[in-house]
């Protein structure tokens, strides 16, 4: 018998697909053969017949262009042959969005993550997001918090890798945040007759019926400003105000330390700015006085007697006098509008007098 000869691989330099079945690499070679390796290890997946000299399988992990030396070989002599074997990511593939029409809400924080099949290792908008929303290059999730108001717009999104990618088209469409509900439940005619179960014909459109919009959500949490310091804060989880928890000169977490102290606008004004100083209260350096919208969501109509509030978020709260806002009583700018949690109503007192309270919120 004659050693064999002329082992040569049609196709070389082979380039192969991580994951996918390749086309099995069968040499020529001239004599017997009884034996065939390589001289290292063939990619992870891959193997080598004992006496074909044929490769096959499906390779697994991925590499840059690496050389094999193929021997084939019988009792009395072998032949050997260099191929080189390089195995890219399979690109990927199946984009999708599930609804493909996203919706935010400005100022709201929001996120949509894709499916996709593969390894992604850039991901990209054919233009840009809306501002304060961003793309994950590697997960290709839309994430942040939209700073605008859009109508819908569409938008491609394209997965890649080295060796390819896929795409898909979008829509967002970004609102305003939904408006809180007022947590009356109860109705009343125009007589002010309570319907308490809000099915009289007179009750249709009122906020006990129809029950609209988002509940109110607060987060009280405690902040450690130094060794047996604390300060206090109330977060408003749906328009992300953050609000000292006690109004100002009130101390403690329930609000029950210091003293009432009653202030006129400009010393209202004072008090919250003064909250600024050094590293701040709670390590904010932006309190300030609220405007009058933003007292309104602190009120709770569905409570029954005064102070109409949220009193687990903001112990302490008293119905017996008004609350500073930062906004003038337009028809008469030496008074100002102030909040009476007693009714939960807006009214206006003049700004010199030193006899409502001060509530700072930190935006």
């Amino acid at each position: 018998m004659a050693p064999p000869s002329a082992l040569s691989y049609a196709g070389t330099p082979f380039t192969f697909t991580q994951g996918a079945t390749i086309t099995t690499a069968t040499p020529s070679v001239t004599g017997t053969v009884t034996s065939c390796n390589s001289d290292i290890p063939l990619p992870a997946g891959l193997g080598i017949n004992g006496t074909t000299c044929a490769i096959s399988g499906t390779p697994t992990t991925t590499q840059s262009a690496t050389n094999y030396t193929i021997t084939a070989s019988n009792a009395y002599g072998s032949t050997n042959t260099t191929i080189s074997i390089t195995v890219n990511l399979a690109p990927p593939t199946g984009l999708a969005y599930t609804p493909s029409a996203l919706v935010f809400y400005k100022g709201v924080a929001g996120a949509a993550t894709p499916t996709v099949t593969g390894t992604v290792t850039s991901c990209n908008p054919n233009v840009a997001l809306p501002g304060g929303l961003t793309l994950n290059a590697t997960t290709c999730t839309i994430s942040g918090t939209p700073t605008v108001f859009q109508a819908s717009t569409n938008y491609t999104i394209t997965a890649s890798n080295s060796s390819g990618n896929t795409n898909t088209t979008i829509s967002i469409m970004i609102f305003g945040t939904p408006p809180m509900k007022t947590m009356q439940t109860n109705c009343w005619d125009a007589t002010g007759t309570i319907d308490a179960t809000c099915v009289a014909v007179s009750s249709a459109g009122q906020d006990g019926k129809l029950q609209k919009g988002t509940n109110p959500s607060f987060t009280n949490q405690t902040v450690n400003v130094a060794v047996g310091v604390n300060h206090y804060i109330t977060v408003d989880n749906l328009t992300g105000l953050v609000w000292k928890t006690c109004h100002e000169d009130r101390t403690n977490s329930n609000c029950a330390g210091g003293a009432d102290v009653y202030h006129d606008l400009a010393s209202a004004t004072t008090a919250c700015a003064n909250l600024n100083a050094g590293t701040g209260y709670a390590n904010r350096t932006n309190w300030r006085l609220p405007t009058i919208s933003e007292m309104e969501t602190l009120v709770d109509f569905n409570v029954a007697t005064s102070p109409r509030t949220f009193v687990a978020s903001f112990p302490g709260t008293t119905g017996s006098y008004y609350y500073w806002s930062s906004n003038l009583y337009l028809p008469d700018t030496t008074k100002s509008l102030v909040l009476y949690f007693s009714s939960g109503s807006t009214t206006w007192t003049n700004k010199t007098v030193a006899g409502s309270l001060a509530r700072c919120v930190s935006p």
